[in-house]
């Protein structure tokens, strides 16, 4: 299956350090965990203190590891990103979320960014380890409606890492520069606000492009013809012309790589 990518937040369950957090990415929270609890080796150095540590939620769907190591960043530097800076700040001001950096303000920044660019279109899902702490969500804002969110056990995540690498699991990883939020790769652009596109539809779901919201258009060259995994009813191909110039929501795009991707 398509190897998922995941963020996480973890908390300390040491009385000393109650609610403190930790922001990470991996490809398997289980074995995660168990690196920063000190059970396996490969753990971050950051952890290697305030254990043991429990992981409160993990959140996956994302259509790239670059997408979802640039959540791990947003989420842990809420002030630096350019689409969240002024949320952050504010909240940073604010007496109800607390301490910036305890589990209270991470829960209210990790919804808050359920509703920027370009994380609102994704076809995410939330995983809750826990529901101890969910009287801390009662000032999140709810996640956009094509967001999941659900609650169960390690054993209930699908994962695949048959050709692990100890390396993915890294997290003291040099920042992602700040050109990732608005560029995805393999010639894939994410456009907004561009008024050409109220003259378009969605290549995946015929629909009009709202020019207000992200769009993927594809730059590259392509000689594909017809092909049998259309999205759509028709018999015509994604990219059937020697310019691609595939132009769609970023929600259909998502939801189309991710087609064969069985749910949990």
């Amino acid at each position: 299956g398509r190897r998922k990518y995941f963020c996480y937040l973890l908390t300390s369950k040491d009385p000393k350090y109650k609610n403190h957090t930790y922001v990470g990415f991996t490809i398997n929270p289980q074995r995660r965990l168990r690196q920063h609890n000190g059970e396996l080796l490969n753990g971050a150095k950051r952890t290697s203190t305030k254990r043991p540590w429990e992981m409160v939620l993990t959140i996956y769907g994302f259509p790239s590891k670059k997408l979802a190591l640039q959540f791990e960043w947003v989420l842990q530097n809420p002030r630096e990103a350019k689409t969240f800076r002024e949320i952050a700040s504010s909240l940073y001001h604010s007496k109800s979320i607390g301490n910036p950096h305890y589990l209270k303000a991470k829960l209210r920044f990790f919804f808050e960014m359920m509703h920027i660019t370009p994380f609102h279109h994704l076809p995410l899902t939330i995983y809750f380890l826990t529901d101890k702490y969910h009287d801390l969500l009662k000032d999140c804002p709810s996640p956009p409606p094509h967001i999941k969110s659900t609650i169960g056990t390690f054993e209930g995540i699908i994962i695949d890492d048959s050709d692990y690498d100890s390396s993915e699991d890294k997290d003291e990883q040099e920042e992602e520069p700040e050109e990732m939020m608005a560029q995805n790769t393999d010639g894939i652009y994410l456009l907004e606000g561009e008024a050409e596109l109220s003259q378009l539809s969605c290549s995946i779901c015929s629909m009009d492009i709202d020019p207000k919201g992200p769009v993927a258009r594809c730059t590259s060259s392509t000689s594909s013809t017809s092909s049998s995994s259309t999205p759509t009813s028709s018999s015509s191909s994604l990219t059937n012309s020697s310019k691609c110039g595939l132009t769609c929501h970023l929600t259909c795009l998502s939801e189309y790589f991710l087609r064969n991707t069985p749910n949990i």
